[in-house]
């Protein structure tokens, strides 16, 4: 049974799926109203119980970025936008913390931010709070305060889409999926053996 169980194991983690079609597909949607903001998030701003990141409001394009490959063990690629215009316009958007804790000590990964919620303007009496102990690397996030559309570029987006998802998506599934099966195989029987081997030392 512990053999089957060992045999079977990687086989819950088969749902390895390429995504090369989202490096097209994605292109076709369009953010007409989204915030460029800078992390990690060395300044936040209290208003009221909530925190606010400061952006600038942007155009954005949407694109996949990371290896084109999505599974149980791997979650990448990351579906996002990149501006494509700048207005320099100032936006604040919400910052909330996956976890229950003091959000200006949180560590910069479990900071999550929402453009479902946002401000034009800070109202007076907002408290500004500088954050420490951050990373060193400065990165640009796009948050789309808007639902995406689509423009004139899905009519070349969505077609090469579909041509990648079959001629290269599909057949990639497939191999990676059923490459799995000698590894599990390889790897159930190293712990049959593994098995094995300790019982007779215990002996």
């Amino acid at each position: 049974m512990k053999y089957l169980f060992s045999l079977i194991l990687p086989l819950l983690f088969s749902n390895c799926v390429s995504t090369v079609n989202q490096y097209a597909a994605r292109r076709a949607l369009v953010v007409e109203k989204a915030a460029l903001v800078q992390r990690p998030l060395q300044t936040i701003w209290q208003v009221g119980d909530k925190y606010y990141a400061q952006g600038s409001l942007c155009q954005a394009r949407g694109v996949q970025r990371g290896v084109p490959i999505n599974s149980v063990l791997y979650q990448q690629p990351t579906h996002t936008f990149t501006p494509t215009s700048n207005s320099g316009e100032l936006v604040y958007v919400e910052v909330t913390r996956h976890e229950s804790g003091d959000i200006t000590q949180a560590p910069e990964q479990q900071l999550f931010i929402s453009g479902s919620s946002y401000l034009t303007a800070l109202p007076p009496g907002a408290r500004r709070i500088t954050r420490t102990q951050l990373p060193t690397a400065v990165t640009e996030t796009v948050i789309p305060l808007e639902e995406p559309t689509t423009d004139a570029h899905c009519y070349y987006a969505y077609p090469l889409a579909g041509l990648t998802a079959v001629a290269i998506d599909i057949p990639a599934t497939v191999v990676m999926t059923t490459a799995l099966i000698p590894a599990a195989v390889v790897y159930g029987t190293y712990a049959k053996l593994h098995s094995i081997f300790r019982q007779e030392q215990k002996n």
